[in-house]
């Protein structure tokens, strides 16, 4: 456009000059009429002067000319320098254009790759988590058909166990309580086929409460278990005592003993608060292991643990211990023995960044090896230290009496020791908080470790018992020694561990059991202190021993243990295994010390107690007790 205005205006130019010299033409021409005309008018002209004139103005004309000539050349060169600008501006804009052109394209192209890439990491995520669901249902389903298995389990042992009840009743309330128990888990297959659509914290939190469940259900196997064990006439009363264990912890646990376990710390030592853990009071508490929600189920979960630390006892000192005093030793258990060590060594397993000083040190027990087991079994030690072996168990040589002690029925403890397995899985898979791929390692685990102990038990009783009555009372002592020690390391072990934890256990029950029972003239109707107590001691040092420490993080470099001048400076630079053993071992001392001196001192007051005591009358004793009143 500019060009064509250019070409206009040079045309336009030369109108006007052509107009200018036409309009000086007739200006002249004008003047020699008009001299012409003044000639002939009579007056005189000079016609000199008049060509004169002309030629002045047509000099004057000529010049402006050449000046407008000039000026158009002027414009010429202007016109063609304005081109040539022009025209590289406009081929710098073609190139410009080019490139963007090819920017453009080149963009579009890594837009396009973008997308796809994009595209393809959704889709890549889409079937990742369809794989995780699919995996997560697959493994509800198997968890299903495991408790299918073991229902089915159930049911063949309670036929068994209707064949062998005779038209007395004797244990028909113990077929009821089975057969609420079989209500209870068909109603938990029938939630299990409808978790695939639940969120994580509420699968999570699904898992922990079915885990609690299992472990209430071990409450019948302890029951059956000691009933089995201790002698005819003295097993209503074992079983009476296990009922009382349930209702007093879970009275005492709701009132105090959740909040010094799980609340806030006092300086690592006590919990202050979540006393009475209604749903308001834990839905206003920031509650939460690795992100998630836990709620009431975790309560209910501890609360399970809480009783079986209560219920050890009831066997170690069955047959002679009266009631009263026991409900007293119960509410102590349930509100301070056990919350106030838990706190010490769990209590941030509830609220995050709130440890206990144990844990803080590094003392590491996954499901309860020492913080249950072995409280409970330190606890039963001081009171059949105090209490004494029942009347005529040793002679006055010290002797063993085996005759006239005789267990009521090893069979029917056997079925206990089954419903005590199965309730395992659930003890130790619970204790992971979270429903994800290492609860089936955990429950294997778990498994192998009690069959492991089991077999080595056995073999062991075979060729070294010095009666053969010893024999069975050993196979089944040790399943639950290994069941105990595996307990607190069973997420951090490999399976070929398991076994030589569980195969090792079988052996420390052999060997405590006799130790207590000849040479210490302990008695022990269920071998409460050697299952609990040393198993659950040999337990927790295969934490340091066997487990995986690096991927746990066991340890925790405390520099009160291990700094330059503290007491234990001089392992500053030792092995990580080694710190890990030191700080085990403070754990166990600790739980020792704590439970069994503090309970020593309870039974040694409240035996002092008039209206209360301690041991039933030797007649009650030696017929049997229901519910048994001190001497």
């Amino acid at each position: 456009m500019e060009i064509g205005a250019m070409k206009v205006k040079k045309i336009f130019l030369w109108l006007i000059l052509l107009l200018s010299l036409f309009s000086d033409i007739r200006l002249a021409v004008s003047d020699v009429n008009k001299n012409k005309s003044n000639e002939i008018g009579g007056k005189p002209t000079n016609m000199t002067g008049s060509f004169s004139v002309i030629n002045n103005k047509i000099n004057i004309n000529k010049q402006n000319i050449k000046k407008n000539s000039l000026d158009i050349n002027n414009i010429n060169t202007n016109y063609n320098e304005i081109d040539i600008i022009l025209n590289d501006k406009i081929s710098e804009n073609n190139s410009s254009i080019k490139n963007i052109y090819y920017r453009l394209s080149e963009a579009s192209k890594k837009i396009g790759s973008m997308q796809t890439e994009i595209s393809d990491s959704m889709q890549t995520e889409i079937t990742k988590n369809i794989e995780s669901t699919n995996k997560r249902n697959e493994t509800i389903d198997q968890n299903a058909t495991d408790i299918r298995i073991n229902r089915d389990n159930i049911i063949l042992h309670k036929k068994m166990l209707s064949d062998h009840v005779d038209n007395s009743g004797q244990y028909k309330s113990d077929i009821e309580q089975i057969n609420k128990t079989l209500n209870n888990l068909n109603q938990t297959l029938n939630k299990l086929n409808q978790t695939s659509g639940m969120g994580s914290d509420s699968l999570d939190r699904f898992w922990v409460l079915i885990a609690a469940l299992l472990v209430f259900f071990m409450q019948a196997g302890f029951k059956t278990f000691k009933s089995g064990m201790v002698r005819k006439v003295h097993s209503a009363n074992v079983a009476i005592k296990n009922v009382l264990d349930w209702i007093i912890v879970s009275l005492v646990y709701f009132l105090v003993g959740f909040g010094f376990m799980y609340g806030d710390s006092l300086n690592g030592l006590l919990g202050t608060n979540l006393f009475v853990p209604t749903f308001a009071v834990m839905q206003e508490t920031k509650n939460s292991i690795d992100g998630q929600f836990l709620g009431l189920e975790f309560f209910l979960f501890q609360l399970a643990f809480a009783a079986i630390a209560a219920t050890i006892v009831t066997g170690a000192m069955s047959e002679r211990i009266a009631l009263i005093p026991y409900l007293f030793l119960t509410v102590f258990i349930g509100a301070i023995i056990y919350p106030v060590f838990g706190h010490w060594a769990w209590g941030g397993n509830y609220l995050l960044n709130d440890q206990g000083w144990l844990y803080a040190l590094g003392f590491r027990d996954f499901a309860g090896s020492t913080v249950v087991h072995s409280i409970g079994a330190w606890v039963a030690l001081a009171g059949i230290i105090v209490i004494g072996a029942r009347n005529g168990r040793y002679d006055k040589h010290g002797n063993l009496n085996r005759k006239d002690f005789i267990p009521s029925d090893l069979g029917y403890s056997t079925l206990g020791v089954f419903i005590l397995w199965f309730g395992w899985w659930g003890f130790n898979g619970g204790s992971q908080l979270k429903y994800d791929e290492n609860i089936a390692t955990i429950i294997i685990n778990t498994n192998l470790a009690g069959a492991a102990a089991g077999i080595t038990a056995f073999f062991h009783a075979l060729l070294k018992s010095r009666d053969n009555s010893d024999i069975f009372r050993k196979l089944l002592g040790g399943i639950l020694g290994g069941l105990v020690a595996i307990s607190a390391s069973c997420n951090s072990v490999s399976a070929w561990e398991a076994l030589l934890i569980g195969g090792v256990a079988g052996l420390v029950f052999n060997y405590s059991y006799d130790f207590l029972i000849f040479k210490l003239k302990l008695d022990d109707p269920v071998g409460a202190v050697a299952i609990h107590g040393f198993c659950g001691v040999w337990g927790t040092m295969c934490v340091a021993f066997f487990g995986d420490l690096e991927a746990n993080f066991f340890f925790q470099n405390s520099e009160i243990l291990f700094s330059e001048h503290s007491l234990l400076g001089f392992l500053g630079d030792a092995n990580i295994r080694i710190k890990q053993a030191v700080v085990q071992l403070i754990g166990i001392v600790t739980a020792f010390t704590f439970s069994f001196f503090l309970s020593f001192l309870f039974f040694k007051l409240i035996r002092k107690i008039p209206g209360i005591g301690l041991r039933v009358l030797p007649s009650d004793e030696k017929n049997g007790i229901l519910l048994g009143i001190s001497n």
